[in-house]
């Protein structure tokens, strides 16, 4: 099976509201889509 695992920075910014950016992002993102359910994707907020 394959898996990613995305490690995000965004220094400087909000914890709080990088999170909920993040998240969205990776809603959004048409990779994102492509590979639902079939790669497991760790998205990890540095």
């Amino acid at each position: 099976m394959l898996a990613a695992k995305l490690t995000i920075a965004l220094p400087n910014q909000d914890r709080e509201k990088s999170e909920q950016v993040v998240a969205q992002a990776h809603k959004l993102c048409p990779y994102s889509k492509a590979i639902h359910g079939n790669v497991d994707v760790e998205v990890v907020l540095d």
